[in-house]
């Protein structure tokens, strides 16, 4: 098994089939240098030679976002390989078939849960875990492929809760087998937190890192506790100690655009991935489990001097990393900076929305709308953060607060436990919960930008964002999806740069 790393979640595996003859599954389609929606950059920036890479059997995409559904990259895969591969599409994502068809030209199979799949002799499994709440990551599909000999799982975007579904399900899948590698990927992400604490003030950034590092902690133990008392219950034996089994960390490396404006920000990072690869380590030791597991850098660091050269192509062989080579088809550029907390830093940015947009005030009736129909039954239904607890502590009611671009307040809209909807007025005569400027909301409900955009506005930081986390939950706003993907595609096909777009709107944010 070969498997090409290209940078954030996106992986090529390389599988034999019985015949010989190398089957290539690309998982995930982000090869664009920028998250335009996001505003955000990926790291590295890669470049694809598609003469060299040729052909890809199958493409396989895990869920709805855009650093995973990329328009961008899709145009380029379809339009300059020299065959056309098979589209994998799961089943939460069936509703944007018939865009994907007409802009791709492509055979699309729809994926179903826990369903077996042949691609050339090669068979692909795919699983949707169950979670406790809806969240931005809930149409999350996973992916497994393997041969006679060989399997690799990648968690893709999530860390899947510790379920005995999810425990058995994976198990089962490892031991129908007696395989000679198992692979099994996870992905790691601190993004969230990485952009977090680009706004602290200095003093307070070792404190909030720390915290960070502590809930990680936490989260592993419980994790090793849960593995360990579910093989001491004979309910499933402990995965991890399979034979031949070892586990590969993959770094999802999502940063503030670096050209002209937030170089700095690099060296404002949470945690690196050898230091997860470490807390993983000493406490599945505690629990009595060793097996081998390697972040990505920390491989290069055994076999090369510089750490930072590590796009490359990964050879298994009975569990042991064999060989290690260039990717031949693939050129990138690594943005690097050691972590420092203590610098002086600041973004200044504008207080004004991310886009500069005037809407028309008849948009109000849609947010209300919304808010009564989506935002009501979301918050509602949340076992953290439950509607009704947030306004027990404001005296009974839920505020949103709305502002223009001009920064004047347009009013507010109030729930309150016997009013049941949310209603507009004007004034308020207690503190609000949330505060959005008016422009934004619209224009993500217009599918101009999506959830990471509003690290981009400045707003009061005590605020709770759950109307922004709503619009961004699956299954909630495939309208919006729709509306977001014809959109991107029309813009991918006129060839416009996105360094151009995303960097454009990122310079009018910046005061001068």
């Amino acid at each position: 098994m070969i498997i090409d790393y290209l940078g954030h979640s996106e992986v090529l595996i390389n599988m034999k089939n019985s015949k010989w003859e190398t089957v290539k599954i690309l998982s995930d389609t982000w090869l664009s240098s920028y998250s335009v929606a996001d505003l955000m950059q990926r790291n590295p920036i890669v470049n694809i030679n598609y003469d060299l890479l040729e052909t890809v059997d199958a493409v396989f995409i895990s869920h709805s976002h855009m650093d995973h559904l990329d328009p961008y990259s899709l145009i380029n895969i379809f339009s300059k390989l020299k065959n056309n591969p098979i589209l994998l599409l799961p089943e939460t994502l069936a509703f944007i078939k018939k865009i994907l068809i007409s802009e791709l030209d492509c055979d699309i199979k729809i994926l179903k849960n826990k369903e077996d799949y042949k691609i050339n002799g090669v068979v692909v499994r795919w699983y949707i875990f169950p979670d406790i709440s809806i969240t931005n990551e809930a149409d999350v599909m996973t992916l497994s492929v393997r041969n006679n000999e060989e399997i690799v799982f990648s968690e893709i975007d999530i860390i899947p809760w510790d379920f005995e579904e999810w425990i058995g399900e994976v198990y089962k899948l490892f031991i129908e087998k007696d395989y000679k590698t198992r692979l099994y990927l996870s992905t790691r992400n601190e993004l969230e937190w990485n952009l977090q604490i680009v706004d602290l003030a200095k003093d307070y950034r070792e404190e909030f890192a720390d915290e960070y590092k502590q809930k990680r902690i936490w989260e592993i133990y419980e994790h090793y506790n849960n593995i360990s008392a579910m093989e001491e219950e004979w309910i499933w034996a402990n995965i991890y100690n399979l034979p031949w089994f070892v586990r590969w960390f993959i770094g999802q490396w999502i940063i503030f655009p670096v050209k002209e404006f937030v170089t700095d920000a690099l060296k404002l990072q949470i945690m690196s991935l050898d230091e997860n690869i470490k807390m993983e380590t000493e406490i599945s030791n505690d629990f009595g489990i060793d097996y081998p597991m390697y972040a990505l850098n920390k491989v290069w660091e055994q076999i090369w001097e510089d750490k930072y050269e590590w796009m490359w192509r990964y050879i298994f062989e009975e569990w042991n990393l064999q060989k290690v080579e260039k990717i031949p088809y693939l050129e990138w550029e690594y943005y690097k900076a050691e972590q420092d907390l203590s610098i002086d830093f600041s973004r200044n940015l504008k207080k004004e929305p991310v886009l500069f947009e005037v809407w028309k005030e008849d948009y109000l009736k849609d947010i209300e709308n919304y808010l009564n129909t989506r935002f009501l039954a979301y918050q509602l239904g949340r076992i953290d953060s439950n509607l009704k607890n947030l306004a027990l502590e404001n005296n009974w009611k839920y505020i949103i607060q709305l502002k223009n671009w001009k920064n004047d307040v347009l009013g507010y809209f109030v729930w309150t436990l016997w009013s049941l909807n949310f209603e507009f007025i004007k004034e308020v005569n207690t503190k609000y919960n949330e505060t959005y400027y008016f422009e934004d909301i619209v224009n993500f409900l217009e599918w101009k930008i999506e959830l990471y955009s509003n690290f981009w506005s400045y707003l009061e930081s005590w605020t709770n964002i759950y109307l922004w986390e709503c619009l961004w939950a699956d299954f909630l706003n495939n309208d919006i999806l729709l509306k977001k993907y014809n959109y991107h595609f029309t813009l991918a096909k006129s060839w416009i740069s996105q360094e151009e777009l995303t960097l454009k709107v990122i310079k009018n944010l910046f005061e001068k």
